[in-house]
């Protein structure tokens, strides 16, 4: 596995937002795919309650040539 590209909470990846402010440039050989692994973790402190809950997200992709 590579580096991450972004290491931080969701509300500071918000800042992220556009092509000026991305998380890094890359290139990448026409055809070719990619994969991304988001994890998601809750701290010790967060409650019982919070099993089997769901957390959402949405990402845009932003690619320039």
């Amino acid at each position: 596995a590579g580096q991450p590209s972004f290491d931080g909470t969701l509300s500071a990846f918000s800042n992220v937002n556009d092509y000026a402010n991305g998380v890094g440039a890359y290139r990448i050989a026409p055809g070719a795919t990619n994969q991304y692994k988001v994890t998601v973790s809750l701290p010790d402190s967060a409650p019982n309650s919070l099993q089997s809950t769901t957390a959402t997200a949405k990402f845009v992709w932003e690619a320039q040539g």
